[in-house]
């Protein structure tokens, strides 16, 4: 049962790593598609979600064979200020 919760962890993770440079080169293609218009706009657009795409999986592969893509959210989403005030060390 915790071996499939950890799975579900991991995927959960891989996607949440993948749509942040997804996001970005859908937007910059959002960007071109509108903005040029066209044939060149609709394949200006595609290429730069594309490339999100393939940056976001590219990017999750890499912090996976480092250590654990959970470990690197979890430094990511943490806040410092928040554990100082919890554990009592005011400056």
């Amino acid at each position: 049962m915790l071996k499939a919760v950890a799975v579900v962890i991991n995927i959960l993770s891989w996607i949440r790593v993948i749509l942040s440079p997804l996001l970005a080169g859908g937007i910059i293609g959002a960007l071109f598609y509108f903005g040029i218009g066209g044939r060149l706009g609709t394949v200006s657009g595609i290429l730069f979600l594309s490339l999100g795409l393939i940056v976001g999986i590219w990017w999750a592969y890499s912090l996976s064979k480092k250590g654990n893509l959970t470990t690197f959210l979890s430094k990511t989403i943490a806040s410092p200020d928040i554990d100082e005030a919890i554990s009592g060390k005011d400056d």
